[in-house]
């Protein structure tokens, strides 16, 4: 699976931000702005054929105070 090209589609699909960046055990991820957990699984399971066992959601509160 090209990691760039599935960003971009997400991006453009769910008009948010998302980019390709290392996590912290130094591997690939997606990094996709906003709340679309559930949207962005289907589109993993259906379109990438990646079953759910495979997919790793994690989610960053962030923000500055």
């Amino acid at each position: 699976m090209d990691l760039k090209k599935a960003a971009k589609q997400m991006a453009n699909k769910f008009a948010r931000g998302a980019s390709v960046s290392k996590n912290v055990e130094g591997k690939d991820e997606i990094v996709v702005q906003g709340d679309l957990v559930d949207e962005i699984e289907e589109l993993l399971v259906e379109q990438y054929n990646i079953s759910e066992d495979q997919i790793v959601i994690r989610e960053e509160k962030g923000g500055k105070k």
